[in-house]
């Protein structure tokens, strides 16, 4: 009756390990992903950027001609 018990808290710290383990590795995809959206994002935003800048006319006087 106590031999599965003891086989059984015998095998948390293997477990722990592995768990501990799983957890780093989806931690450190995780921290990829959002980089990745992150980065993704800024580029986004910087080419709405740049596509607002090239939409706008230049000067005044050419704004007052269209």
């Amino acid at each position: 009756m106590l031999l599965p018990v003891r086989v059984a808290l015998a095998a948390v710290p293997a477990r722990s390990a592995t768990s501990a383990a799983r957890l780093a590795t989806s931690l450190a995809t995780a921290t990829r992903v959002a980089s990745a959206v992150a980065s993704a994002v800024a580029m986004a935003a910087a080419a709405s950027v740049a596509a607002t800048a090239a939409a706008r006319p230049a000067t005044p006087a050419a704004a007052s001609a269209t």
